[in-house]
Formats: C-alpha cells, sequence, structure tokens
C-alpha cells in the first residue's frame, strides 16, 4: 500500500511541476524562462488590445463621419428640389423662402441666402469626404497593425486581408466630377 501512495504522489508531482519531483527542485532558470515566456504573453496581449481599440475608434468615426454626410446630402437635396420647384413655378404656388437656416459648429443657427447655403454645403461635403477618406486609411492601417500582432482569426488568410488593406475606391472621383457638374449621385 506504501509503494501505491508513493507512486501516486510521483505521478501527481509530475503532472504539476513536469520532470521535477517537487516546486523546490525546478530550476531557476526554468522558472525565470516561464516568468519571461508569460510576460511577453501579456505585452502581446496588451499590444493586441490597443490595435483592437484603434480600429474601433476608426470604425466609431467613419460611422460619425458617413452619419454627417448622408445629413449634407440630404440637405443639399432639399435645396437643390427647392430651386426646381422655384423654376418651374406657375403663378399663385407657394414660393420657397430666399433666406435658410443653417446649423453650423458650436450649436450657432445662421441665416444666410439659399446660394450661400448651398456653397458652404458643397464645402463642408468635400472636407467630409477627404476625412473620410482619411479614415478609411487609417482604418486599413489599423487593421494590418492589428493582424501583424496576432489579433485577427485564422480563418482570415493572408491573401483577403491584403485584398482588404490594398482596396482602392475609383467611384468616388466620378461621383466628385457628378456633384461639381451640380447632379446629385442619386440621380445617376
Amino acid at each position: 500500500r506504501r509503494e501505491k501512495e508513493g507512486a501516486r504522489r510521483r505521478d501527481i508531482s509530475s503532472r504539476r511541476f513536469g520532470r521535477f519531483a517537487t516546486r523546490a527542485a525546478v530550476p531557476r532558470r526554468v522558472v525565470r524562462e516561464a516568468m519571461d515566456s508569460v510576460e511577453q504573453l501579456k505585452a502581446g496581449i496588451q499590444r493586441a488590445e490597443v490595435a483592437g481599440e484603434a480600429l474601433k475608434l476608426t470604425s466609431r468615426t467613419g460611422v460619425e463621419l458617413d452619419r454627417k454626410r448622408q445629413g449634407n446630402r440630404e440637405c443639399l437635396r432639399a435645396l437643390r428640389k427647392q430651386d426646381i420647384a422655384a423654376r418651374e413655378r406657375r403663378p399663385g404656388d407657394p414660393r420657397p423662402p430666399a433666406r435658410s437656416f443653417q446649423f453650423r459648429p458650436g450649436g450657432v443657427i445662421v441665416r444666410m441666402t439659399r446660394e450661400e447655403s448651398i456653397a458652404a454645403l458643397e464645402r463642408d461635403q468635400e472636407r467630409l469626404e477627404a476625412d473620410i477618406t482619411a479614415n478609411e486609411v487609417a482604418k486599413k492601417k489599423a487593421l494590418k497593425d492589428l493582424n501583424d500582432k496576432g489579433g485577427v482569426p485564422d480563418s482570415v488568410g493572408q491573401g483577403l486581408l491584403n485584398a482588404f488593406v490594398n482596396l482602392r475606391d475609383d467611384t468616388k472621383e466620378s461621383d466628385a466630377e457628378a456633384r461639381r457638374a451640380g447632379l446629385d449621385a442619386n440621380d445617376k
């Protein structure tokens, strides 16, 4: 019975400490290497977490910029429709107002002519388009950084990731030309 007990204890010890019988028998070098690998793992996880947060931030920024861009598009479309209605107006039809109100940064409401309002919205739209393009580049960079740090699952292959990171949108140039010509991208 004592032999079985001793064998059982040795078996448990060998499972806990590998080839060493007890914790005290584990050389300091092995303990130091294990601690270093744990610290490296923690540092790698922290780097991947920071890269993931950067990706989330660029995604949120992209959604916010897209929301603003859509609001500008809707406003420009409404102003242009009123201009078309004013040109095709018959006697007795209500006349659209000559001035419009516009919200400016800081919560200020400004009353300006329709032409000034349209010009300001178009300038703001061009700035938003540039910001969106810069955000897309930052998002691709953040995704590449996350992949380099090991944060992208293995199911996403390197080829697919490279294709996404190197993806370009050539339709924006034609949309910008159409806006300059006075057409809305939805009217094409």
